[in-house]
């Protein structure tokens, strides 16, 4: 997931520390694979960014 979470950050510009991905509600590591994780085509991956304030 290494890859996929660098190029989020590359093309939204959002610094490391403030995005969460998520995948059926648990967080990922940039160690995990889609294949360690159970995920099928057409699953999706959430990007949760970190929003401080109202």
């Amino acid at each position: 997931m290494k890859k996929l979470m660098d190029a989020y950050y590359t093309k939204t510009g959002k610094a490391v520390s403030s995005v969460r991905f998520l995948a059926d509600g648990d967080r990922l590591a940039p160690t995990d694979t889609a294949a360690s994780l159970g995920l099928e085509d057409n699953e999706g991956i959430d990007a949760m960014v970190e929003q401080v304030g109202g």
